[in-house]
């Protein structure tokens, strides 16, 4: 027997339209919507995708993030706007991505490092001070593979061997933060617990010094999600944290969803339904597309879960 041996199928934005409004016999199959049936499908699209976030079951947006910390400060802002965190630095759990090859003096641009590998100007880039802060400053060029340019120039020395980060954008705005922990400069690794607003509230002076032990999330609803941290650190340390990040959107007719392809179907079938209403679909026909609904949605639930162990204990955190 012969198969394809291809894997890529998908849909598009359009295709999904279309296909959910041949279910409600808007158009027959052969037939092109509309511009303005596009346009209100693919309003009512956006809003569908953008309710399944409140589910939180959506393990494939999962991401990892790196806060940098910043010397007395207990409440950062996480988005594309907010303070140094980004999901660029830590995809092997990576204390620093380099190192300063040689030592750099206060005010120096040039900076010589042990390897300028994925750095292009632009970038932010964070060298570790021998008085133990961390410097930021701006990239203007990357002349070869183990020197870089920076713009404004160091504010104190840094011996060789001090780390050395970079990065380019910001994390989006996280709806929810799953798990986080602290890294030292040795490299050991501290679980920081999430806890909920009142416990937070409930703390001591929030502005206390010491180890990051516990935060607390507010995601609000701009484009920046403020987290608390309990515990004032140093900026030697970094805090890893894995959250749910928000789901694309659907802006161009040829997109695809950012969605696996296991939820193509339910895409097709919560559409026809959200639509239903709007084309006069009597209720005992709507009824029969909410179980068309319903089903798909429930065969793509079923793979979207993690293969692990369950453990059940009492949520403390509201």
């Amino acid at each position: 027997m012969a198969t394809s041996s291809s894997y890529n199928f998908t849909v598009t934005r359009d295709s999904i339209i279309k296909d959910a409004l041949s279910d409600i016999g808007v158009v027959d199959y052969t037939e092109t919507p509309t511009a303005a049936e596009f346009s209100n499908a693919a309003r009512t699209l956006n809003m569908i995708v953008k309710a399944m976030m409140s589910r939180g079951m959506n393990v494939w947006l999962r991401e990892e993030a790196t806060l940098f910390l910043s010397s007395g400060t207990q409440v950062y802002s996480l988005g594309p706007g907010g303070d140094r965190c980004t999901g660029e630095v830590n995809t092997l759990r990576s204390s620093g991505l380099t190192t300063m090859r040689v030592a750099g003096a206060s005010t120096d641009t040039i900076l010589e490092v042990t390897s300028t590998s994925g750095m292009t100007a632009a970038d932010q880039i964070g060298i570790i001070l021998d008085d133990g802060s961390l410097y930021w400053d701006v990239i203007d060029t990357v002349t070869d593979s183990d020197t870089v340019v920076v713009t404004t120039g160091l504010s104190g020395a840094a011996a060789a061997g001090n780390r050395v980060f970079h990065f380019t954008n910001k994390i989006q705005r996280p709806q929810r933060i799953i798990s986080m922990m602290r890294r030292s400069a040795s490299n050991i690794d501290t679980p920081i617990e999430l806890i909920s607003e009142q416990q937070y509230q409930n703390l001591s002076i929030k502005s206390s010094s010491g180890k990051v032990n516990q935060a607390y999330y507010d995601p609000r609803r701009d484009t920046a999600g403020l987290l608390h941290l309990w515990g004032v650190d140093d900026e030697t340390e970094l805090v890893f944290f894995s959250y749910l990040r928000p789901v694309q959107d659907f802006d161009a007719s040829s997109d695809n969803p950012d969605f696996p392809v296991e939820w193509s179907r339910y895409l097709v079938k919560a559409l026809a339904y959200d639509l239903a209403p709007k084309y006069g679909i009597p209720p005992q026909e709507r009824m029969l597309l909410k179980a068309d609904r319903d089903e798909a949605r429930y065969d793509a639930e079923s793979g979207d879960i993690e293969q692990t162990s369950v453990f059940f204990g009492a949520d403390l955190c509201g």
